[in-house]
């Protein structure tokens, strides 16, 4: 595109004007699109990450039930000092498990799916595009073509 001096009339015909307008905002519209694309791949990362966090803790928490079950059975099967140690493994797994669940748990609720970035630029394009027709063609200076 040239640059015109002020008082240079564009050399260019409304078709082509309105071709460039056109060409440009289709041009805005997919850069858009490919921005929400990249921030809904990040947005599933996350997500990914914190569903594998809490799937770890769901099978430590299995682990955990499973020991106490042995350490009851033991308990109960005969009063020697075994259970006790069964006991304080479980307790151990049990409490990892928690850690792990909790903290999978938070990550997923600090997941936003939404593509905020996208849609704060297709509203700041879409007033940019309405700004023109409803104040009428004004140049630089704010004078009525």
């Amino acid at each position: 595109m040239a640059e015109h001096t002020a008082g240079q009339r564009d050399p260019r015909s409304i078709a082509e004007i309105t071709n460039d307008l056109l060409s440009n905002a289709q041009e805005v519209l997919r850069d858009e699109v490919r921005l929400a694309k990249v921030e809904i791949t990040d947005e599933l990362k996350s997500a990914a990450r914190a569903t594998a966090m809490l799937a770890a803790g769901v099978v430590m928490a299995l682990f955990a039930f499973g020991m106490l079950l042995f350490a009851i059975t033991w308990a109960l099967d005969s009063w020697l000092p075994q259970w006790a140690a069964a006991l304080i493994v479980a307790a151990a797994v049990a409490l990892i498990a928690t850690v792990l669940i909790v903290i999978g748990k938070n990550r997923v609720s600090e997941i936003n799916p939404k593509p905020e970035e996208t849609v704060e630029t297709m509203k700041e394009n879409v007033q940019w595009v309405k700004q023109p027709t409803q104040s009428g063609m004004t140049s630089k200076t704010g004078v009525s073509r």
